[in-house]
């Protein structure tokens, strides 16, 4: 199965005719093992109960209504980041276990070392995914939810 074309799902919990958990379930198969597919469930339910079964049934995070338009922004960004950067890791370490394959002297995939700083290519996507978001705040600041 292909990469799913998904970078981040927000859903509601309670829609009509299917419900978060619903989706999360359709989506759940669809996920290549080992991707990261950020989910930020909303919803109005704040019983601990909602929150346990959206978490554990892979939702990435929780925000309850009615929510602050830059608290939902900044959620979505760090998601985006942490997607972003798992993509990076992901093909860092295809790339390594080609070199591993094709040099055996090479050091073993899980020995060499990442750098503290995000590589040139991931900061240049994630200032994209800012930007976009930025441009979208009035839309949400304007919108009650």
């Amino acid at each position: 199965m292909g990469a799913l074309p998904l970078e981040a799902t927000v859903l509601d919990l309670r829609m009509p005719y299917v419900d978060g958990f619903g989706v999360l379930d359709t989506l759940r198969p669809m996920i290549p093992v080992g991707s990261y597919l950020p989910v930020l469930m909303l919803t109005a339910d704040v019983t601990l109960e909602a929150r346990q079964q959206a978490l554990s049934s892979g939702a990435k995070d929780f925000l309850t209504k009615p929510f602050d338009p830059t608290e939902i922004l900044l959620r979505i960004n760090n998601l985006l980041e942490t997607r972003a950067l798992h993509v990076e890791l992901e093909e860092r370490v295809r790339a390594n276990s080609k070199a591993h394959i094709s040099k055996p002297s090479s050091a073993l995939p899980w020995r060499w070392s990442f750098g503290r700083t995000v590589p040139v290519s991931t900061q240049s996507a994630l200032g994209k995914r800012r930007r976009y978001l930025l441009d979208r705040s009035d839309c949400l600041a304007t919108t009650s939810y």
